[in-house]
């Protein structure tokens, strides 16, 4: 059974505006399907250009889009002190180390599988919530881990039929390493009581992580080439106008209408369209063997995250 303890009805934001459940639910699918869409514009953005500086560029634009978007609302803080562990937490593992991941990972592996495996962080976070914030493992939660593994296992068959692991890069384990770096930020976060709202500190975040970025690209890739293609000029926009701030935004004011619940459970939907957005751009084979993961891992993840024995 679902936690309904925050039913969806109107709620109202400070100006004493009513946010209606329908309104909750657009801004949702509208990050649905930025976020999915996005993995095969990333996959194509790094024909041109490497994965850390691509990254770094489209945080950049998205950091620079929100300061100006909430500095034109008044809505812009200055991290307190109280909340500074997690603002670095987020900046510096969630943005910048795992989008460095989840960049990188586009090398080894096709965008749609890409996506199924990086949205495996609410089975990493069961475990972990229980190790830090002795949260109960009940059964349930450690079926969905069962199922959200044998997911994972599926979508490498290939490697691990007749184990031939030599087969296996260990670039193509970077989405999970993402996933279990986000899940770890996701405890945190949840062990931290915040003194001010989390949408007027996330253009910070997003600095530290460009920082963050932009440094180990300078380190990894050197000086940034970027030609002046129109097809990653493009991809870069989507990535940090769309896929950044206008997704960022769209989510957050999404948890603040519906239900922790329905926020999540509507999350799942994003490697969904991953996947077919991939199948319909890039002309990546959706196989029975994808297809059965991203099902284990989906029931899985469905029964992490529920409520009950």
């Amino acid at each position: 059974m679902l936690n309904n303890e925050r039913m969806e009805k109107p709620v109202e934001d400070r100006r004493g505006v009513v946010l209606s459940p329908r309104a909750g639910w657009t801004l949702l699918a509208t990050a649905v399907v930025l976020w999915g869409v996005n993995w095969p514009v990333m996959k194509i953005g790094l024909d041109y250009i490497g994965p850390l500086w691509f990254a770094a560029i489209r945080v950049i634009i998205g950091a620079l889009v929100l300061f100006v978007f909430l500095g034109l609302w008044q809505r812009i803080t200055f991290p307190g002190r109280s909340d500074l562990p997690v603002v670095l937490s987020v900046g510096v593992v969630q943005v910048g180390i795992c989008m460095a991941l989840l960049h990188s990972s586009l090398l080894y592996l096709e965008a749609g599988r890409a996506a199924v495996l990086a949205y495996t962080i609410p089975i990493w976070t069961a475990p972990l919530a229980a190790l830090f914030l002795r949260e109960a493992l009940r059964p349930r939660k450690l079926a969905g881990i069962f199922l959200g593994v044998s997911g994972v296992a599926a979508l490498f068959h290939t490697q691990l039929v007749g184990w031939q692991w030599q087969d296996l890069h260990p670039g193509q384990a970077l989405p999970l390493l993402s996933a279990v770096c986000w899940a770890a930020v996701i405890v945190h976060i949840r062990g931290h009581g915040w003194t001010q709202p989390h949408l007027s500190l996330l253009p910070w975040q997003l600095a530290i992580g460009a920082l963050l970025l932009s440094s180990a690209a300078f380190y990894v890739e050197g000086v940034p080439s970027v030609p002046a293609q129109p097809v990653l000029i493009a991809a870069l926009l989507y990535n940090g106008l769309l896929g950044t701030a206008l997704a960022f935004w769209a989510y957050i004011g999404a948890a603040r209408i519906l239900p922790a619940g329905s926020t999540s459970l509507g999350s799942l939907a994003i490697p969904v369209v991953g996947l077919l957005s991939a199948s319909l751009l890039l002309n990546e084979a959706m196989t029975l063997w994808v297809l059965s993961g991203m099902a284990l891992i989906g029931a899985g993840i469905l029964l992490s995250t529920a409520v009950g024995d």
